[in-house]
């Protein structure tokens, strides 16, 4: 069984694709949504990280359990997404009706007859996006979900990300995502 954590992010028809897409998700008998983040309203970036013109963007997370692999999860999302009218481009910063992204997935440690042996997961068993890194966008929902994941790449957790991207962009308003609605 996995862990997952999805970034769910729109800027396009976007109070119609969010709640599409969650609908299309929890319809997916292979996965079962655990939590959902508050969902913000976050300034869309270009390529080179600053503001682009686009209209602004809905960012949440989910935490979804599954028994798919990561590999089978991501075309499922690539499905839902084209369902939705996504086209995916080159450019990946283009403005989308729906973009959902696996962003870290935990598998949990399973005894010799399957059963889940603890709520932790083997920290070798993580994988995850690089991007939570870089963008506040996607560290501030993630974080609400699972503050104590470890990013394997840097050792902090998923809170610390989030706070450091807060502190660094602290001069920069716009860029700090704003909650819209407490629940998707």
């Amino acid at each position: 069984m996995n862990q997952v954590l999805i970034a769910l992010g729109s800027n396009v028809e976007k109070e119609k694709n969010v709640p599409a897409a969650l609908a299309l998700l929890r319809a997916q008998p292979a996965m079962a949504i655990c939590a959902i983040s508050p969902l913000y309203e976050t300034t869309p970036i270009g390529g080179d990280g600053s503001p682009s013109g686009q209209p602004a963007f809905h960012n949440g997370a989910l935490l979804v359990e599954t028994a798919l692999s990561p590999a089978a999860l991501h075309d499922l999302l690539r499905q839902i997404e084209a369902q939705l009218g996504r086209t995916r481009s080159a450019d990946k910063f283009a403005a989308r009706p729906i973009d959902l992204d696996i962003a870290m997935v935990r598998q949990l440690a399973t005894d010799a007859i399957g059963a889940q042996m603890s709520d932790t997961a083997d920290q070798e068993n993580v994988q995850v996006d690089p991007d939570i890194l870089r963008f506040i966008h996607l560290s501030v929902p993630l974080a609400d979900l699972a503050p104590d994941w470890i990013v394997p790449q840097t050792g902090e957790t998923l809170h610390h990300v989030a706070e450091r991207h807060r502190v660094e962009n602290c001069e920069q308003d716009s860029q700090i995502p704003r909650i819209i609605r407490e629940s998707i």
